[in-house]
């Protein structure tokens, strides 16, 4: 069974590096976004028999190096959030990123934490309140990706040429082939998590990007003449020492600028969101969260992990962070996707338990009262002498 990772023959992807490199010129001036689903089915990772249906997979390649300088797994269908998400991850310190999936790395693998000149992305994904701001803000230009062109071909034959398409050794992955009478289906094989998707997929970014000889790159006489060769690192990191396009913004305001928003209630219990509230002692000092005191307020949030809401200053270049309170602490380290399912369940496992033992319960209480209260009356069913006087004295 072949368990290549997808980087074989590359002659048609080679052609398209050739096309796209010529419309860019240099480092940076150009990221180019796009998205896939892919051909498995994940996993929860807060519940490993519940399968959750197949990712999408989000991609961000630099036009010039072929560089791909961020990436995004997410549940949700190709969308404006998924393609925000893809953008933070360009800005990331991918030392740090890598470590928290577990892939031990050095800044010289993936030395790639800036925002470009132009992103090129469809244009119903970047159409969008955070998009505008991001020209506003940060001096990101948004541009439509035309359809039919050798840069929209440029990342889709990227994404077939790092193996995002179907692997027949991975758990849970879709099988175009006839399937056999008997056989277990695909989709009950899966194993994988979003997180150990992502791992995988990381192996391969880097793989690709540290690895992958361009036969067709169009080397110009300065990269001849400085002997590099067509690899994306090595014409990434030619291209940083010299004249680039690149913008070091940082993370935090950028990330900031990118994540969804919400309209929510403070209240003294906390900022409450999707059935979770969180609050910060500078929200306390500045009292927030007085008794009979509410407001409606906008806020940033980062949907791969729930710790935290951001509520923005209006310059869009602050911001405060708010943290889960303890009555929420049970989604932490969840996924947005995650703690709708887990709250789902809850829902349910209520709705049962008052079906079942909670009815039951209370029928069992009311005969108890009604037991007391007969046996009280039989008591005093003979006395008459009664009188609504001294009433405190008794």
């Amino acid at each position: 069974m072949n368990k290549n990772l997808g980087f074989g023959n590359q002659t048609s992807l080679n052609k398209c590096d050739r096309d796209s490199k010529g419309r860019s010129q240099g480092v940076g001036q150009i990221f180019m976004v796009e998205s896939t689903t892919a051909d498995v089915y994940l996993v929860s990772s807060y519940d490993y028999k519940q399968i959750i249906g197949r990712p999408v997979v989000y991609m961000v390649v630099d036009v010039w190096s072929c560089m791909i300088v961020g990436i995004y797994v997410g549940i949700e269908g190709p969308s404006e959030l998924g393609m925000m998400m893809a953008i933070e991850n360009t800005v990331a310190d991918k030392v740090e990123y890598c470590a928290e999936l577990g892939v031990m790395i050095s800044e010289d693998d993936w030395p790639c934490h800036y925002l470009p000149k132009y992103i090129y992305a469809d244009r119903g994904e970047m159409e969008s309140h955070n998009a505008g701001f991001m020209v506003r803000g940060i001096d990101v230009k948004i541009k439509n990706t035309p359809p039919y062109t050798p840069l929209k071909e440029f990342i889709e034959k990227k994404f077939r040429a790092i193996g995002l398409m179907c692997q027949e050794w991975m758990p849970g992955a879709v099988k175009k082939e006839y399937q056999k009478r008997g056989e277990t289906d695909f989709v009950l094989e899966a194993k994988l998590t979003i997180k150990g998707f992502t791992r995988l997929l990381v192996e391969m970014v880097l793989h690709h990007n540290n690895f992958h000889y361009m036969d067709d790159y169009p080397l110009d006489k300065a990269l001849s003449i400085d002997k590099v060769r067509p690899i994306p690192r090595e014409l990434w990191n030619w291209g940083v020492g010299r004249n680039h396009y690149l913008k070091d913004i940082p993370l935090d305001i950028e990330g900031l600028n990118v994540l969804p928003e919400a309209s929510v209630t403070a209240s003294r219990n906390g900022v409450y969101f999707q059935g979770m509230y969180f609050g910060s002692e500078e929200l306390v000092d500045q009292e927030w969260f007085v008794r009979g005191k509410s407001m409606k307020i906008k806020i940033s949030y980062d949907k791969r992990c729930m710790n935290y809401v951001y509520i923005k200053t209006k310059d869009g270049l602050g911001f405060v962070k708010c943290h889960l309170l303890e009555k929420s602490t049970r989604f932490r380290d969840l996924s947005l996707e995650e703690i709708k399912e887990k709250q789902n369940e809850e829902k349910l496992d209520r709705s049962l338990y008052m079906l079942s033992t909670g009815l039951q319960s209370e029928l069992e209480l009311n005969e108890k009262l009604y037991a007391i209260v007969k046996s009280e009356e039989e008591k005093t069913c003979n006395l008459f002498d009664r009188s609504l006087q001294n009433i405190k004295r008794n």
